[in-house]
């Protein structure tokens, strides 16, 4: 039987300060502090470096519905999340982190 685990939930700079991302020096996505790439493409060499590092070290920045939001209202509205792990549906990138998520646990990252 699985127990299911509520996320650990934290901000995208408690998430980077324990995790530490590795910088892409090719990268030109948006996810960008003090001018340094962090977010790992979709295709070719970024996602061969993505699959190659270590499973325990990949996040996927995911774009999802706000849970917030009512479903009529106007203002609805998607979020940006990273959650540990190689994940393909709304992927908007990746990244590769020093240290590894704990494999027991489940984390989601607010990035606003």
């Amino acid at each position: 039987m699985t127990v299911q685990r509520a996320p650990i939930e934290m901000t995208f700079e408690e998430w980077f300060e324990k995790f530490k991302p590795v910088a892409n020096p090719t990268g030109d996505g948006f996810v960008q502090v003090d001018d340094v790439c962090y977010v790992f493409g979709l295709h070719g060499a970024d996602l061969s470096k993505v699959q190659a590092a270590d499973p325990n070290c990949v996040w996927t920045l995911i774009e999802s519905d706000d849970v917030d939001c009512d479903e009529d209202d106007e203002d609805y509205d998607t979020v940006l999340l990273i959650s540990d792990g190689y994940h393909r549906v709304n992927r908007m990138g990746h990244f590769i982190t020093e240290v590894p998520a704990d494999p027991e646990s489940f984390y989601e990252i607010s990035y606003d």
